[in-house]
């Protein structure tokens, strides 16, 4: 095991593989798939970025019990988290990290280390998790960022209509993807890994004469199918990507397309299946309205949107952005499903726009 650093021992996670041989082995154990009588392990449900969301807690926990010489490759998981301990990592957290940050931290280490030795008593993490959530205050100002959703669906069919006018074809393609991608995440603001990886005939499907966004139930968070349809009058911008921007994308690419590359609807400037959306959208709010807007703000820009325009539907929000109930979007009753959900939200996102989409729909001459 490595020595640490001052970097790491305030901000480093250890990642799994250096995690100590007991730790890695009940973790594997806890992966593993049961059938429908015995069940599967603690972990082996869990989505990956929830998995690498624990896996990260409880690294942190890891590293800072190393680098106080207390990490002990024989002890139990559940051994090591003494009392005392807990308190005083807690104590250390709060001094480089934010309260939120300190929350997840425990998490992982609450829900892991119950996951790789369970059946012992580990409520005094619990306890400091509640009263650190107590204490919250969030780093950032969530309100101030938020911008309306008319001013964002604008946005994309902005960078839609002015693409062909682009000096650079490519970066004109890049241009009309991210403004196709902004309008779409707008209409439906799922979670930004799902929109990233929509497959066409997969998972952004062609039926009817409309576009549909199904995403199964093993990708989304609450476990439950996600079927939302895309309003016809995008239908001449999604061709215009798929027919002319897509294939010019897909061109620049140096080497072999990956398995998923041949039906990944959003392509890189280099010809690849995009790895990530942060930038681009960042990089063109940024430019927009002097603030990046990332992917996952517009989640907080819709739900702001409805209750603050419309609270009467305020029910619709739980759906939208794909919650298992209002709990956790504004604390009222999901009444509506997400098919319904998604169709009135659209209506009122284009009843909003100023501009017509058509004119951000036609392919270039």
């Amino acid at each position: 095991m490595r020595k640490l650093g001052a970097w790491d021992s305030a901000q480093r996670c250890m990642p799994v593989s250096e995690w100590p041989a007991i730790d890695r082995a009940l973790r594997q154990q806890a992966l593993l798939e049961g059938d429908i009588i015995d069940g599967g392990g603690p972990l082996a449900d869990l989505r990956p970025a929830t998995l690498r969301f624990l896996d990260q807690g409880y690294g942190r926990w890891l590293t800072w019990l190393h680098g106080r010489g207390e990490l002990d490759p024989a002890e139990p998981p559940t051994a090591r988290a003494t009392t005392e301990r807990v308190s005083l990592f807690v104590r250390d957290l709060l001094l480089v990290n934010s309260t939120k940050t300190v929350r997840g931290r425990l998490a992982g280490l609450y829900y892991m280390a119950c996951a790789l030795d369970p059946g012992h008593d580990l409520n005094h993490v619990l306890r400091h998790i509640a009263r650190v959530r107590a204490r919250h205050k969030p780093v950032r100002n969530k309100a101030a960022q938020v911008v309306s959703i008319d001013e964002l669906y604008q946005l994309g069919l902005t960078l839609m209509a002015t693409a062909p006018q682009h000096g650079k074809p490519r970066w004109g393609a890049v241009q009309f993807r991210d403004g196709l991608y902004i309008c779409l995440l707008v209409l439906c603001p799922e979670r930004s890994d799902n929109m990233r990886t929509l497959e066409l005939g997969k998972t952004f499907i062609y039926k009817n004469g409309r576009w549909w966004i199904r995403l199964p139930a093993s990708i989304t968070k609450d476990k439950k199918l996600f079927t939302a349809p895309v309003p016809e009058e995008l239908n001449p911008a999604i061709e215009a990507y798929r027919a002319y921007y897509r294939p010019m994308l897909l061109e620049r690419r140096r080497t072999p397309l990956p398995p998923e590359g041949e039906t990944a609807l959003w392509i890189s400037l280099w010809g690849l299946p995009m790895s990530a959306v942060y930038q681009p959208v960042t990089k063109v709010t940024r430019k927009a309205f002097g603030r990046p807007i990332n992917p996952h703000l517009f989640r907080d820009c819709a739900s702001t949107w409805i209750a603050t325009t419309d609270p009467k539907h305020v029910r619709i929000t739980a759906p939208v952005l794909g919650h298992a109930g209002m709990a956790t979007s504004e604390g009222c009753y999901n009444q509506a499903d997400n098919y319904q959900a998604a169709e009135l939200w659209q209506d009122y996102v284009q009843a909003l726009r100023r501009q017509p989409v058509e004119q951000s729909a036609t392919m270039p001459d």
